[in-house]
């Protein structure tokens, strides 16, 4: 790629601490609840109980064993606008992305992060190194808004991976420069089971708005400027 559109490595340590808090909060959110699990009588697995072993001599011990549901695995990928527009909220971009990445490390989850328009990767999914977190500080603005050619590997990418469930995150400050081809590409890609594709909308543009809802479907699109809440 033209060095211009480059993404250089800066130093992370302030960005991570600031975000730090949030990532936790976040990471507490989407852990997935514990497995039920229930206590039965064992002959040598699980916990001796001295009780037990006077009312069951043959079973003494008391074994855990989960009941219920499965929490099925999941990976994550994360595309990110970095058109000459997005300077004008880069911060909060950086700090958004800085905590969904720390959260994501946090509980172990799987992601990749690649960024507009030639999928450029800050991160791949095997990539336990701190260059992500300095990648994701270093973000400037300096291409075009087309999402497909980054859009469309990082689906395969995701439909490559092992994990049960997929979810693809899109943070964009606007419409996109191919928006048919998005169009189509979200009609055709987003009907498998245990995939989810969500839009961040970083804007308060109604038209931006509407049009992107337009493209993406109206459950696919959230809306969060910067210095408010999301909706």
């Amino acid at each position: 790629m033209p060095d211009d559109v480059d993404i250089v490595p800066a130093p992370y340590g302030d960005l991570v601490a600031e975000r730090s808090p949030v990532a936790h909060l976040l990471a507490e959110e989407l852990k997935a609840p514990g497995p039920e699990v229930q206590m039965v009588l064992h002959e040598h697995r699980g916990r001796y109980s001295f009780r037990q072993e006077q009312r069951t001599p043959d079973t003494p011990n008391l074994a855990k064993i989960q009941v219920g549901y499965r929490v099925p695995s999941s990976a994550w990928g994360i595309v990110v606008d970095r058109s000459g527009s997005i300077n004008s909220m880069l911060k909060p971009l950086q700090q958004g992305l800085m905590a969904v990445h720390l959260a994501l490390e946090e509980l172990e989850l799987p992601h990749r992060i690649a960024a507009f328009e030639g999928n450029v990767e800050l991160k791949d999914f095997g990539d336990t190194s701190p260059m992500s977190r300095a990648f994701i500080t270093g973000l400037q603005g300096a291409t075009c808004s087309q999402v497909m050619p980054t859009l469309r590997p990082m689906f395969e990418a995701l439909m490559a991976r092992p994990e049960e469930v997929k979810v693809l995150l899109l943070l964009h400050d606007g419409l996109a420069h191919d928006p048919q081809e998005l169009a189509s590409w979200v009609r055709e890609a987003w009907c498998i089971p245990g995939s989810f594709f969500w839009s961040i909308y970083l804007g308060n543009n109604p038209q931006e708005e509407a049009a992107m809802r337009g493209l993406l479907g109206v459950d696919r699109l959230i809306a969060c400027w910067p210095v408010g809440n999301c909706t």
